[in-house]
């Protein structure tokens, strides 16, 4: 097998080790990285990090949630509050305010010399 060929496979196997540790893949994919762990000395050393970290996780003590995060049916049933950054009347405005901005700016620029209308924009120093 090729230097380029192993890497894939140990890429392939890095990217299952989740599951296969969780019992959670295919013969196939188990094949793959058992073979992958008796070449990959690094990749060995992952799993056992890996394996280590879930004894860890699994050693904590348990601690319940300060509170339910269920909603209620109230909760479920609230409209978020209305953004007051813009007037409710701006609303049907605010394409044409969008527009009338972007024709101000191309006039200040046409104006001031800094495009020229069917010119070569890209010469422009700022």
């Amino acid at each position: 097998m090729k230097h380029e060929d192993n890497d894939i496979v140990i890429e392939q196997a890095r990217n299952l080790l989740s599951a296969y540790i969780d019992k959670q893949t295919t013969a196939g994919e188990a094949r793959l990285v058992e073979r992958a762990l008796r070449h990959s000395p690094p990749l060995r050393a992952e799993l056992e990090s890996l394996q280590q970290t879930i004894l860890l996780v699994q050693a904590l003590p348990r601690v319940p949630a300060p509170r339910p995060f269920t909603l209620s049916e109230a909760d479920a049933g609230r409209r978020p509050a209305t953004s007051a950054r813009w007037p409710a009347w701006f609303k049907p405005f605010a394409g044409a305010a969008a527009a009338l901005t972007a024709v101000v700016i191309v006039g200040f620029m046409v104006l001031n010399g800094l495009a020229r209308p069917g010119g070569d924009t890209a010469s422009v120093a700022l």
